[in-house]
């Protein structure tokens, strides 16, 4: 990983962040996470409701909670994507020098 370690919490984001070369001198780096821009530009508050099943579940203190719907608060952005580019350029110039 170039620079801008994403946050961890189960370490999916990170697994899911490539390298990927187009040619020996063009490069993207990617995130394949679906939530991968809600970390890097963070979220407004909003609904969060269930897809396949009726209702959401989560344990907490460990307590089963159900809902149908929840308000998510949003959150602050933590970039990771941007932070790595920079880096990653920042290395390209160094090398080529």
């Amino acid at each position: 990983m170039l620079g801008g370690m994403p946050p961890v919490d189960s370490g999916n984001l990170r697994r899911q962040i490539q390298l990927v070369w187009i040619t020996p001198f063009h490069c993207k780096i990617i995130s394949n996470a679906n939530y991968s821009a809600a970390v890097e530009y963070g979220t407004k508050p909003h609904i969060i409701r269930p897809v396949s099943a009726k209702a959401l579940h989560w344990k907490s203190g460990g307590k089963d909670f159900f809902a149908k719907s929840v308000n998510h608060p949003g959150c602050n952005s933590q970039p990771f994507m941007r932070p790595a580019r920079n880096m990653a350029e920042i290395k390209f110039k160094n090398f080529i020098k």
